[in-house]
């Protein structure tokens, strides 16, 4: 059964992790680590092991909530370790103890999102299942109107490290309501959790992967939801260094720039949310890379300011708010019911495998410059659309 208060609790949850997302990730880690080293490569790679690990286990771990059906346990305990993870950077440590909090905590952070992603089923119908994603996005970027301006009202009175912890007790504050009024997603004949249990559903992934190619729909989404992921996950994690650097912002002015950058997104998630109940999730997907594409187009090619930051605000706030409005809505389409879980740690596994772009555009940005890196990230965008216009039920004649 519908109800806006169960909507609004599942969508709360977005907000909370994005607070994670753009304070850790976008903006106050990476500028500190580039601080103490001087060097992006080492960001890059801490994420990108991150992103391997969660990538690699999710299928299994999404898959186990089929069985068990505890899909909200689950996804509170994968959120507190992620917060803990993040509270601890803010002790006194070397960079490698910095870096292995940060894999820690990015790994549960994206295990939570397939649990979370798992309940969009139970919150809303089908016909409304656009909607509430879009709801979810919506909220989530404007939970960023609030986490970076006292993330650097925190870092001038206090220091860098003293963010972490107001991170992570916002994360963990944005995940009540979602624990209190989102019921557990029912499934038939649940089992108990058992440690075997992860062995046999990995066994059980590994044959639907397998499988897939029977299966061009899911297997041509899959493929094209990599690659633009792979450029999404880039631009998320080296946003705010190069928008710093090659328009040389103050951190007062960046600060600015992500916060006017992420209410354009919160706009476009609530539009991207209706228009994919109206016009299918596919074409919504598919419009948001070629966004994404010419945002990341302008920013290489534009040296004015005003220009590119314009492009960033428009075309990339769309790209960025759409691929995971419109990309959740896609899989429900295609998933059958009693795979959910499985199929969104498929899911999972496509946008966090989809990594290697964080190194690669930071070696490229150290040796060649950041505008150059930008290349990497049109060329996969490309690939991407090109397995997304497979798919059966796109717009692009065949």
């Amino acid at each position: 059964m519908f109800t806006t208060k169960r909507a609004v609790s599942w969508a709360f949850y977005d907000l909370a992790n994005t607070i994670y997302s753009a304070a850790v990730v976008t903006v106050f880690l990476p500028l500190y680590v580039n601080s103490l080293t001087h060097l992006n490569v080492l960001m890059g790679a801490a994420a990108t092991v991150a992103m391997i690990l969660a990538g690699l286990f999710s299928p299994a771990l999404g898959a186990v909530t089929d069985a068990t059906g505890r899909t909200k346990r689950y996804l509170i305990i994968a959120t507190i370790i992620c917060c803990l993870a993040v509270f601890f950077i803010a002790l006194p440590l070397p960079l490698a103890g910095i870096l292995t909090f940060f894999v820690v905590a990015h790994f549960f952070y994206h295990l939570s999102l397939v649990y979370y992603n798992s309940l969009l089923p139970v919150v809303a119908p089908p016909e409304r299942q656009g909607w509430v994603s879009g709801l979810g996005v919506g909220l989530g970027y404007a939970g960023v109107l609030v986490a970076l301006p006292i993330g650097y009202w925190v870092e001038k009175n206090f220091g860098t490290r003293f963010v972490f912890p107001a991170v992570a007790l916002s994360f963990l504050a944005g995940t009540i309501p979602l624990a209190l009024f989102v019921p557990e997603r029912a499934v038939e004949h649940p089992q108990k959790f058992q440690w075997r249990l992860v062995g046999l559903e990995l066994k059980e992934v590994f044959q639907t992967l397998r499988s897939l190619p029977r299966h061009p729909n899911i297997f041509f989404f899959l493929v094209g939801n990599f690659f633009v992921m792979e450029a999404v996950n880039a631009v998320i994690l080296w946003l705010s260094v190069f928008i710093k650097f090659s328009f040389k912002l103050t951190q007062g002015q960046l600060i600015l720039v992500l916060v006017a950058a992420n209410l354009s997104a919160c706009v476009f998630g609530f539009v991207i949310g209706f228009f994919t109940d109206r016009i299918g999730a596919l074409k919504a997907t598919i419009a948001s890379a070629l966004a994404l594409f010419g945002a990341l187009l302008f920013l290489m090619f534009s040296h004015n300011p005003f220009l590119a930051l314009g492009a960033l605000l428009i075309f990339g706030s769309l790209g960025l708010a759409g691929t995971w409005v419109a990309g959740r809505r896609v899989l429900i389409e295609l998933s059958p019911p009693e795979k959910l879980g499985e199929f969104f740690g498929l899911y999972g596994m496509t946008s966090k495998l989809a990594c290697f772009s964080m190194a690669l555009f930071a070696l490229l940005a150290d040796r060649f410059g950041f505008r150059m890196a930008i290349l990497e990230l049109l060329a996969v965008l490309a690939i991407g659309l090109v397995f997304l216009t497979k798919v059966p039920g796109t717009f692009v004649p065949r």
